[in-house]
């Protein structure tokens, strides 16, 4: 009898394992109660103080001036991670006219989840420090320039 009470368990453990490592892109592609975070659906329940995503939260950040010129002051382009050139999915160019061009590529490469920002690349990789292959990434977005992106994708994500 203990059998029969232990294999639901267990089968509904592995089950879950399977929904935590899940490809996604947004959240409806994870089932409740898990969200689409760094591209894999996490347990919305076992991350501590994790809100769920909320399109009413105000902000009054931009992404032209302000995400672009914060961009610029954490080292993102200087250090040629990040500037016109660069190899991977986040380029920023800093010649004038070129802002919606940027703000435009965050969006069509996926960097950006309009709505979640735990499911935006764009925040979880410089506030974890972990790109989205797990390779090693420098953990640029902390405190209240993390709560102001957060609040940026949170509320649509102007441009």
């Amino acid at each position: 009898m203990r059998f029969i009470w232990s294999f639901p368990l267990l089968l509904c453990s592995c089950l879950n394992l399977e929904i935590e490592n899940k490809p996604c892109r947004t959240d409806e592609g994870c089932p409740l109660p898990f969200v689409c975070s760094a591209g894999y659906c996490t347990n919305a329940e076992a991350v501590p103080n994790m809100p769920s995503p909320d399109l009413s939260t105000p902000s009054s950040y931009r992404y032209n001036p302000d995400i672009q010129n914060d961009l610029k002051s954490l080292s993102c382009l200087p250090s040629g991670c990040h500037n016109a050139t660069a190899t991977n999915k986040l380029r920023i160019d800093t010649t004038p006219g070129q802002e919606r061009n940027n703000y435009e590529a965050l969006i069509g490469n996926n960097l950006v989840t309009i709505g979640n920002s735990y499911a935006s690349p764009l925040i979880v990789v410089p506030a974890s420090g972990t790109s989205t292959s797990q390779v090693s990434h420098v953990k640029t977005l902390t405190g209240t320039k993390l709560t102001a992106w957060e609040n940026w994708i949170r509320s649509g994500a102007p441009f």
